[in-house]
């Protein structure tokens, strides 16, 4: 807005009136002087929005310059993870398969002695069924002591 133009029309109306020079100049001045005013207020206005504007723009460069630099810890940090966690997988692996050893071995200490007795024991229902079919044909029947017997 030109408010110099403002101040050309209101000299043109004031003088055409014909009330006096004096007066004529004194509004002139007036208008001039708050034209002058207003557009130093302009002037300001867009002076205090330039550097606001650039102020926002360094502020938003540096929000991603950060940004960057959080990127990269973040992807430092998430390698550091998975390398962890692949640590540890294998250390749980490992500790895994020692105890499915140890256990299959305990097991089979427990299991050995258990089946031989099982063995024995189903050898000795074998020989008492044989000698019970024998003693129903009528044949003479002999008890042997075995290994679990009180004799």
């Amino acid at each position: 807005m030109d408010t110099r133009s403002l101040a050309g029309t209101a000299a043109v109306t004031s003088t055409s009136r014909r009330s006096g020079a004096s007066a004529a100049v004194s509004t002139t001045g007036r208008l001039n002087a708050l034209a002058d005013e207003v557009n130093n207020f302009y002037g300001d206005l867009e002076d205090e929005t330039k550097i606001r504007k650039q102020a926002e723009e360094k502020r938003v460069a540096r929000i991603e310059r950060e940004l960057v630099k959080i990127e990269r810890v973040v992807g430092t940090e998430t390698k550091r993870r998975i390398e962890a966690s692949k640590a540890l997988q294998v250390m749980f692996e490992v500790q895994l398969e020692k105890l499915q050893t140890e256990f299959k071995e305990s097991l089979r200490e427990s299991y050995e002695p258990l089946q031989a007795q099982i063995d024995a024991l189903v050898k000795r229902v074998e020989q008492v069924r044989f000698l019970r079919l024998r003693g129903a044909r009528g044949g003479p029947v002999r008890w042997r002591a075995g290994p679990y017997s009180a004799e």
